[in-house]
């Protein structure tokens, strides 16, 4: 990529980008990474010399990029400072002896991610272009077209498994050190296929948003911080992110005035991220604004 001309507050945010995604990948993941951050700012900065969607985007993409996935969970589960941090905390010394049991209950997106996917990975690391890959419905006249968010009953028919793990002892600490070895492997899996996806649809709505307004843009931007956790949780928060977006436009064709779509997405983002009932809050709140147009 070619080189960005960048304020203390970028560079900063690149240089914690760089440690973070180097040691959950390696350099060239870091490079997508990069190459991702270049394509967003040069249709940034042809609305705004301060970057402010830039700087957002940099910051957030980092923490998507590092989902948390079985290798992931290993590699920290098997850090040395995890066991000092635990000893400090617990008050334990270091003539005792002590057990550090862990459970896990993966579901079956979680159980399965892991597997290869035929082509998921990209050969190149060339400027990264974003195909409009946007929820645009081609009418949301009717309420019902938000896309809907997953059940309750869905989620608990999905298979899972439970899973007990002392950690501390020789067995234990080799079967994660054993996961790590798929590391190289993350790139052709399932999970990073799918991850990407919503990665994409991110950016490229980041992109869209740049095209209409920059308060809007800088919203999208901060939106990619609504999909979090794992499991159930991010199915669900991405479920609601799409229909955010989906929000955004369905108000966006009806000709509602600029500052009002900006108004409304940032009531539905609060209520979307504040707490674990969050996102059917925000669904609700959706659908009964574009009830009253």
């Amino acid at each position: 990529m070619e080189a960005l001309s960048l304020d203390d507050e970028l560079a900063m945010t690149l240089r914690y980008a760089a440690h973070w995604l180097c040691h959950y990948q390696d350099a060239r993941y870091f490079a997508r990474y990069l190459d991702c951050i270049q394509a967003i700012c040069e249709r940034d900065r042809e609305r705004s010399s301060n970057l402010l969607v830039t700087k957002e985007v940099a910051r957030i993409l980092a923490l998507r990029m590092a989902y948390e996935d079985a290798i992931r969970v290993a590699q920290l589960k098997t850090q040395r400072q995890r066991f000092a941090r635990l000893r400090r905390e617990h008050h334990i010394g270091d003539d005792v002896v002590y057990r550090v049991v862990d459970f896990f209950s993966p579901d079956w997106d979680e159980l399965t991610g892991l597997l290869p996917v035929k082509g998921t990975r990209d050969k190149g690391h060339g400027t990264t272009k974003f195909q409009s890959q946007v929820p645009d419905p081609q009418s949301l006249s009717e309420v019902e077209d938000l896309p809907t968010l997953p059940s309750q009953v869905e989620e608990l028919k999905r298979p899972a498994g439970q899973l007990k793990l002392e950690t501390s002892s020789l067995l234990g600490f080799l079967a994660l050190k054993a996961l790590l070895l798929l590391k190289p492997l993350r790139p052709y899996s399932r999970r990073f296929k799918s991850e990407w996806e919503a990665i994409t649809e991110w950016l490229s709505a980041v992109d869209w948003a740049l095209s209409e307004d920059y308060d809007l843009a800088f919203l999208v931007a901060r939106s990619g911080e609504m999909v979090r956790g794992y499991g159930r949780t991010r199915r669900k928060t991405l479920s609601a992110w799409r229909t955010f977006i989906a929000f955004l436009r369905a108000l966006r064709r009806r000709g509602t005035p600029m500052n009002e779509i900006v108004s409304l997405g940032e009531q539905f983002l609060e209520l979307a991220m504040s707490g674990p009932q969050g996102p059917e809050k925000a669904w609700q709140f959706a659908k009964e604004q574009l009830a009253r147009m």
